[in-house]
């Protein structure tokens, strides 16, 4: 079966029609595979899961095992198609229904369990997931085989967030934030169940298409009681590494704090190697010891000696989670209403800094429309004089300046908003100044770029010397100031830009969460890499 993971099509997200076409036209060609499918199968060979037909599926056919690609749960089949990763304790595949017209939509996950351990847990898992109220932040069961083991849940078409830390090697504070809020949700939950996940960790998230985060694997998930450590050794609680205790929320608060720590500074906070049998008590306790003496130490100034550009508020949140003493750990609730107004102040620094874009730009078109009134109407009167008799020319520049003074009424916002987006608060009170005298010669402007005859040459040199020297010197004073500001804007939002892209370099927007939903923002590119650290 391992042959199944060679697939002729690695991904059927991005796979050309144009090729799958010439490839299932020479499959056609051999009537005798089709009757095998069709007969084996035993569905339509024209609806979508045709896409994942393979030589080494075709291969297993012929050698009369086609069985064992379908699986039977609750009276439905499912076809399976490619390994997505394989653990200590199980596989899982993505499977398609047996069925015409299937739609991407239908894709699942299954989860096989290949040993003792995993026999032992898969009970409980499909028992958990199946009582558990539906939640965007939890994967969806959609069936299980309780003779087999055998759990069937949604298919969540990206990476887990411990591969998406090993390839940014650190994620941005909006991405941890963001994930912070998908997952506290699905704890949250687990917990008014009367549960415990007791597992929360990067390998057990993935990042959908949408850039949310989804819980998953809740083998270890139940009512609290007294049992050996469970979980992840760098993830789990440091009053359940013993087993002397049983478990609380606050041990889920502190694997999630644990899991963003990882997420800002690119490692866990205890990531030495997991502790394996085969350690001598002594090196064991002294392991215990370097474990204890690590999370003891971790501070607010801790994680912001690693990244300095975290705010400070999130590392406050997350060392608050990780504190040893489990009653003095931040409640769940407070973690949330602490990410929650974090994410708003993102958001808002966000908007701000598409706001600073817009500024910008309008500024570098104001220069341009200054420079040209005053040099047409003073410099050189022919200038430009075949451009400016085109209208749409003439309107694009009182445009430009209209939309200018409507870009900076976002300016005026509270100071203490800039500064907090990182914004030098003398530039915006220079940028509002700026615009301030601009209304104030707006009906100059208007003139010197429309297309009025008061203009012309017989009554140029007459109204010349009507107009205020001062308020041409002045425009082209505003014009020189106009290219400052620009300057000094295109350099907050570059410095912005920068910082965002040495954090994550294909994901420099804010994160989907909870209630919101970008779809303006492309879908990463598929990646099922092998997931093996989700079992």
């Amino acid at each position: 079966m391992d042959s199944l993971r060679k697939l002729l099509v690695q991904d059927w997200c991005v796979l050309s029609q144009q090729l799958w076409e010439e490839w299932f036209a020479d499959l056609e060609k051999d009537e005798q595979i089709l009757a095998i499918l069709r007969e084996s199968i035993r569905f339509d060979l024209s609806s979508v899961q045709t896409r994942y037909v393979t030589e080494s599926m075709l291969s297993v056919i012929r050698q009369g095992q086609a069985d064992s690609l379908v699986v039977h749960v609750e009276g439905r089949r499912w076809l399976l198609l490619e390994e997505l990763g394989k653990g200590a304790f199980g596989q899982v595949w993505l499977a398609s229904p047996c069925e015409a017209n299937v739609a991407p939509d239908d894709l699942a996950a299954i989860k096989i369990p290949l040993n003792e351990k995993a026999l032992d847990l898969a009970p409980n898992e499909i028992d958990k997931l199946s009582r558990l109220p539906k939640c965007r932040y939890i994967a969806q069961f959609l069936g299980a085989d309780i003779r087999r083991n055998l759990l069937i849940t949604s298919f969540i078409d990206g990476p887990t967030l411990s591969q998406e830390i090993s390839r940014c090697r650190r994620l941005s504070a909006a991405t941890a934030v963001g994930v912070g809020l998908n997952i506290g949700e699905a704890i949250s939950n687990i917990h008014k169940q009367g549960w415990i996940h007791k597992d929360v960790k990067p390998g057990n998230i993935i990042l959908d298409q949408e850039r949310q985060a989804v819980l998953v694997d809740f083998g270890f998930t139940g009512k609290p009681r007294l049992s050996n450590a469970e979980g992840t050794p760098q993830y789990i609680a440091p009053e359940l590494y013993a087993g002397r205790t049983a478990p609380t929320p606050a041990a889920d608060v502190f694997s999630l704090c644990a899991t963003l720590y990882a997420a800002s500074v690119g490692f866990p906070p205890f990531f030495m190697s997991c502790l394996s049998p085969h350690y001598s008590q002594d090196s064991r306790a002294q392991l215990d010891v370097l474990r204890f003496n690590s999370i003891n130490q971790i501070t607010s100034n801790r994680i912001s000696r690693f990244r300095p550009d975290i705010p400070g508020e999130l590392c406050d949140l997350i060392a608050n989670g990780l504190l040893v003493n489990p009653t003095s750990r931040i409640p769940l609730r407070e973690l949330m209403v602490g990410l929650r107004r974090l994410w708003n102040r993102l958001r808002l620094i966000e908007e701000m800094v598409a706001e600073a874009e817009v500024i910008e730009r309008q500024l570098w078109l104001l220069v341009t429309a200054l420079q040209r009134a005053v040099r047409e109407v003073i410099y050189d009167p022919s200038y430009g004089h075949h451009e400016r008799s085109n209208a749409e020319s003439i309107g694009a520049d009182l445009a430009n300046i209209e939309l200018l003074f409507r870009a900076v009424s976002g300016v005026r916002r509270d100071p203490e908003q800039w500064r907090s987006a990182g914004v030098d608060v003398q530039l915006v009170r220079d940028t509002i100044a700026m615009v301030d005298r601009l209304s104030n010669r707006k009906e100059y402007i208007h003139l010197f770029l429309s297309d009025s005859p008061l203009l012309s040459e017989q009554n140029r040199e007459v109204l010349l010397p009507t107009l205020v020297p001062d308020t041409l010197a002045e425009l082209r004073d505003l014009a020189y100031e106009s290219l400052g500001l620009a300057h000094r804007w295109r350099d907050f939002v570059a410095s912005y830009q920068a910082t965002e892209r040495s954090c994550e370099p294909e994901f420099n927007t804010l994160p989907t969460t909870v209630s919101a939903a970008s779809s303006d923002r492309a879908p990463a590119a598929s990646q099922k890499q092998n997931r093996s650290d989700t079992t």
